[in-house]
């Protein structure tokens, strides 16, 4: 997880890196997380930074990276554009354990 978005692995003291997850059932869950979104016919498109992001990172290569908006309500990754998030409480949740606040 790092502040804002960009993470470059090659780079990463540029980054402000809030916490890291070695534990591969917690990137599935989190993963999973992220990935579910409400369906909808209309794709947003926030005019702010990611205020967090999560960066999936295999050695040097990023193969991932999702950034939270509004608070952790929205989701912005790729080109599926920013979503709203299905269940931010327990995304919101799982980053609080790990010390990362979303206000």
């Amino acid at each position: 997880m790092l502040r804002g978005s960009g993470y470059n692995p090659k780079r990463r003291r540029d980054s402000e890196r809030l916490a890291v997850e070695a534990s591969v059932q917690e990137i599935r869950y989190i993963a999973d997380l992220l990935a579910d979104v409400v369906p909808s016919s209309s794709q947003h498109a926030w005019m702010e930074w990611p205020t967090v992001s999560v960066a999936f990172v295999h050695r040097a290569d990023v193969l991932a990276e999702l950034g939270l908006l509004g608070r952790g309500e929205w989701v912005r990754g790729g080109a599926q554009g920013d979503q709203r998030l299905a269940r931010r409480g327990l995304v919101a949740a799982w980053l609080a354990a790990r010390g990362v606040d979303l206000t």
